[in-house]
């Protein structure tokens, strides 16, 4: 091993990124907007899952533009919560392929006009006389 030109440390720095596939730059991207006027909205917290691991988590940066870098390839959930907002949970994938995920916008709804179109569809079906048959509410209004 010659000290003065280095080049054994450098080899060995060079596989380390070629054999460990961890460190690769797998990223997702993506801007939250409120639902009503499009503002960016502040105080949103994010959660990365993989395989119901929690990867990454914080707050949405001010300005609403989101993008998380360090996490390796395979499935994924995004969460994204904000106060007065129903929560949002998406999949994604990342890969060799597709190291970088972006969401685009991603607009969240107001809680209260949420419930307000829920209860408007509910009313909808009693007054066509499908009671039975009231929509299926997903996400969590808490």
């Amino acid at each position: 091993m010659n000290l003065k030109t280095g080049k054994r440390p450098l080899t060995i720095l060079l596989s380390a990124g070629i054999f460990m596939p961890g460190f690769s730059q797998y990223s997702v991207k993506v801007m939250v907007l409120n639902g009503s006027d499009n503002y960016l909205i502040l105080n949103d917290d994010f959660v990365i899952r993989k395989q119901d691991l929690v990867q990454k988590k914080g707050a949405v940066p001010t300005g609403g533009r989101l993008e998380v870098k360090g996490l390796t390839a395979g499935r994924f959930s995004l969460s994204l919560t904000g106060i007065g907002y129903a929560d949002y949970t998406a999949e994604f994938d990342l890969s060799s392929g597709n190291p970088v995920f972006d969401f685009g916008r991603i607009t969240l709804l107001e809680k209260r006009s949420f419930i307000l179109s829920g209860l408007r569809a509910i009313r909808q079906n009693i007054r066509s006389g499908h009671s039975n048959q009231l929509p299926m509410i997903r996400a969590k209004i808490c």
